[in-house]
């Protein structure tokens, strides 16, 4: 809502960017649970499964790409040279 009365404010764009931030925070929150599980196994059994760890490891790059595209569409909102023409 602040940058709203910004020169070349896209609501569109900021629509897009809504979006892929709630789809980025599921994301997160379903990683952090796994991390979360994989850190109580770690404690619990003293090693970790090594499909766990790729599984975590896998979520975490994932959810790192969605959160670094919303970061991008976030920064199109203001920015409009970074828009595609």
């Amino acid at each position: 809502e602040l940058v709203e009365n910004l020169p070349n404010f896209s609501k569109d764009h900021a629509n897009e960017h809504e979006l892929a931030a709630k789809f980025g925070l599921w994301w997160t929150i379903f990683t952090a649970v796994i991390a979360a599980f994989g850190f109580f196994q770690l404690i619990k059994k003293g090693s970790l499964a090594r499909w766990l760890f790729y599984s975590i490891l896998f979520f975490n790059l994932f959810t790192l790409t969605v959160l670094a595209r919303t970061n991008h569409l976030g920064g199109q909102i203001s920015h409009p040279e970074l828009r595609p023409k």
